[in-house]
């Protein structure tokens, strides 16, 4: 498995390139669980997307807004609006900045509980 991967994650960065060039939608998505052993993260696509050359908000968009239009669920999730399902994260600084913020996760709120709560390194 890990040799067709070598051969296929530069095939499909081409594809994502020129898909994108091509003003083609692009979403995230990831087919395994989410558990500490868990390989694809969504915040590791969106900082692929960026290296592919997608500005960072429309990386976040490919999570967001994009994936739920594509599910077919845009009218009820997707984007923080009233009366819309949303999960909602806090990251140490603006992923429109550095998108490798969304891979640092300090506190998500889940159906309007505080579903993770940490405190960031070096911080009391």
């Amino acid at each position: 498995m890990e040799l067709r991967g070598k051969f296929m994650i530069p095939q499909a960065e081409k594809v994502i390139k020129r898909a994108h060039q091509l003003g083609i939608k692009i979403v995230t998505g990831a087919d395994n669980s989410y558990t500490a052993n868990s390989t694809s993260r969504i915040s590791l696509e969106c900082a692929h997307y960026v290296r592919l050359g997608m500005a960072p908000f429309e990386a976040i968009q490919s999570a967001t807004t994009l994936a739920a239009e594509l599910l077919g669920v845009g009218q009820s999730t997707g984007q923080i609006t009233k009366g819309y399902d949303a999960d909602l994260i806090l990251v140490p600084g603006n992923p429109l900045e550095e998108i490798r913020y969304l891979q640092d996760v300090l506190l998500t709120i889940s159906n309007g509980q505080i579903a993770l709560k940490r405190i960031p390194f070096g911080k009391n």
